[in-house]
């Protein structure tokens, strides 16, 4: 089945699993505003996902929706496969940036110098 997203009228997004023959159906937002069909979001399907309580909150997470929601909810990530590794990478990349741009500044200065 595919996640629907549904967007209230206070901006929150609240993804749900449904039938497609109940996609238009209202959907309650978790801060109490009906909420109205957004798109359609193929990465989770029932069945799939294994529910547990939230570390951060308690609530119980049924569905990869219900996990999106709670990341957004509390500025988390999901945690996928690779994503120490493209964390790491990242990093280093970042760090080979920093020492170039010291390279070159070092390089300048040398020139202003007379040895």
């Amino acid at each position: 089945m595919p996640t629907y997203a549904y967007k209230c009228f206070n901006g929150h997004t609240t993804n749900l699993v449904r039938k497609i023959d109940e996609r238009d159906a209202p959907a309650s937002c978790w801060c109490g505003q009906d909420s109205r069909r957004e798109e359609v979001s193929y990465f989770a399907f029932s069945g799939l996902f294994k529910p547990y309580v939230s570390p951060v909150s308690g609530r119980e997470i049924t569905s990869r929706g219900a996990e999106v929601d709670e990341c957004l909810r509390h500025g988390k990530i999901i945690a996928e496969p690779g994503l120490e590794r493209d964390i790491s990478r990242w990093g280093q990349e970042q760090r080979e940036k920093a020492e170039a741009s010291v390279d070159q500044a070092v390089a300048s200065e040398l020139k202003h110098l007379d040895f």
